[in-house]
């Protein structure tokens, strides 16, 4: 099973990933987590480049033993053991199971699990500012998706033979790359009296929308492919985002000629810019008789 962290507008970021995913099992859903099953991993990972509404990807650690999972691979570890924890859910369940005190508390859980460490002479140390959920920047910057040390505890109301509230131990296996669409958004260029909408919303909408679903390259999932039309396209947001994701044919039009003027020059910028990429998709998966990439811009 896997759990995907919802963005801020968590009802959005459910419309894309059933979109994206719409054979999954859906095993829970909250305003913060909606976790599916009977989903590959690699068609996860194939997908997650181009997914706008989700903070991070966690997959189900089979231990239910937390210290237990952390020590066993601390030990493994070749250097200090850095690591980090998030919880997701309600701590205050009476029905959450190894909850002491009626609350189940991320500082005491942190705390412990170092002691445990250092009884087993394993340097450590948990990354948890404040003792409290880590943020995407922090998860990239202490590079814990690439060690599988950015652990999660999801807390649900599913009850398990026993009546016990189900609690799932996670590890993150992907993280948005924040840097990326901070990259993308402030390149381009800007005007504050004609409005911004931000990239991740702009995949957001085109997941949603899309009907042209391709397969991806092991088999299931989802790749880019199809043809995109903006007839509002402002700031071309729309369009570079599309071209992101591996939409090859785009089109555009605008009440404004200063509007589709300035998107077709942004736009021709930012396939130069990603030439490479493109070129080594066009080889990666060939398409007979089309074009590496079109775009069309016209006036309404």
């Amino acid at each position: 099973m896997f759990a995907f962290q919802l963005w801020r507008e968590f009802k959005l970021s459910l419309a894309e990933i059933y979109a994206l995913f719409p054979s999954a099992e859906r095993v829970f859903e909250s305003e913060q987590i909606c976790i599916l099953n009977k989903i590959s991993k690699q068609d996860i990972l194939d997908t997650a480049h181009k997914i706008g509404g989700t903070i991070k990807i966690i997959e189900v650690v089979s231990e239910t033993d937390i210290q237990k999972c952390i020590v066993s691979q601390a030990i493994e570890s070749e250097w200090k053991f850095h690591y980090g924890f998030s919880i997701f859910g309600n701590t205050k369940s009476p029905q959450t199971p190894f909850v002491k005190g009626g609350e189940w508390n991320l500082k005491k859980e942190l705390l412990h699990i170092k002691k445990s460490l250092k009884k087993e002479n394993i340097s450590s140390r948990f990354v948890n500012k404040d003792f409290k959920n880590l943020s995407s920047a922090q998860i990239i910057w202490e590079k814990l998706v690439e060690k599988k040390t950015d652990f999660n505890i999801i807390f649900t109301p599913l009850l398990d033979k026993e009546g016990l509230g189900v609690v799932y131990l996670w590890k993150t296996i992907w993280i948005q790359d924040i840097e990326s669409y901070s990259q993308r958004d402030w390149s381009k260029w800007r005007d504050m009296q004609v409005g911004m909408l931000p990239p991740k919303l702009s995949q957001m909408m085109i997941n949603i929308a899309s009907t042209n679903k391709f397969p991806s390259p092991s088999g299931g999932g989802v790749r880019g492919g199809g043809s995109i039309y903006d007839p509002f396209i402002w700031l071309w947001t729309v369009l570079i985002e599309s071209l992101h994701m591996w939409n090859k044919r785009i089109y555009g039009s605008d009440l404004s000629d200063a509007m589709v003027s300035t998107s077709r020059e942004n736009i021709q910028t930012f396939i130069l810019l990603h030439l490479f990429a493109l070129y080594l998709y066009r080889h990666l998966f060939p398409c007979s008789k089309a074009m590496l990439c079109h775009f069309t811009m016209f006036k309404q």
